[in-house]
């Protein structure tokens, strides 16, 4: 949307090439070699209607296709920036606001939580019922995480049967709070009638002001949630696992989340 307003914009002004040239063809054709500015009044006294005409036509022509332009770069970037199946975002676009939210961290000194979410069994649900079952048990998943987060929280699809959730001012308890919120919602509202739908999930936490570097990083943090996940998934399906105690900070109850907390 907002790519379409511009080039419409930029194909308006554009468009005001189109009087400005006819104009100076008719001074030329008078063999006028210096053009000014009484003589551009007369021309266009002489033929109002003729330049009216081109105005609105090019205006029209360039706006249309400037919207056009605009709308194809916004379906463009929609798609590079997002997963087709579950609309959520990708990797890519996850590691991105992460690697900011991680230097505003360190800025701020406040913490953050990262989540790993595995679908269980999602090659059960489709041995025994179809691709299209386990389809729709991602998205199911991705509609429930949408409807966990708050405004300043990021979810995306990971990849296959994973998802991510970025949750910035988020300590380790709330983070794994969290985590359980959004494992008893996917459970509870999976549709009557398929297989159970159930996740697995690691919490990691960054405390910047207490953390050495290389553990605030965006790979080292990764790491950390994935082995908290794979602890996760080894304490069985369904589960939740923050990481173990040696990543975690004696100062947690220092960073507390802003009002919009996470209940």
């Amino acid at each position: 949307m907002l790519q379409s307003l511009k080039y419409c914009l930029l194909g308006s002004v554009a468009s005001l090439g189109a009087p400005g040239g006819l104009m100076v063809a008719r001074l030329r054709q008078h063999h006028v070699t210096k053009v000014r500015f009484d003589q551009c009044v007369e021309e266009l006294r002489g033929d109002r209607m003729g330049f009216l005409y081109v105005a609105i036509s090019t205006l029209i022509v360039f706006a249309t296709y400037g919207a056009a332009l605009g709308r194809q770069i916004d379906r463009s970037r929609a798609v590079s920036d997002n997963d087709p199946l579950t609309e959520l975002p990708n990797i890519r676009k996850f590691r991105d606001r992460l690697r900011l939210e991680i230097e505003r961290a360190k800025r701020s000194g406040e913490c953050l939580s990262l989540l790993f979410i595995d679908l269980d069994r999602l090659k059960s649900i489709n041995d025994a019922h179809g691709h299209p079952a386990g389809d729709r048990a991602l998205r199911h998943i991705a509609r429930c995480i949408t409807r966990s987060l708050r405004a300043s929280d990021l979810g995306a699809r990971l990849g296959g049967d994973e998802f991510g959730v970025l949750a910035p001012r988020t300590t380790q308890q709330e983070g794994v709070a969290l985590a359980h919120r959004l494992a008893d919602l996917v459970r509870n509202t999976a549709s009557r009638g398929t297989m159970p739908v159930t996740v697995s999930i690691g919490v990691a936490t960054a405390y910047p002001q207490v953390s050495t570097p290389t553990t605030v990083e965006l790979d080292a943090l990764f790491a950390r949630a994935d082995a908290a996940l794979y602890t996760s998934k080894r304490a069985g399906r369904g589960t939740v696992r923050g990481e173990s105690p040696a990543h975690e900070s004696n100062s947690v109850s220092t960073s507390q989340r802003d009002s919009g907390t996470h209940s």
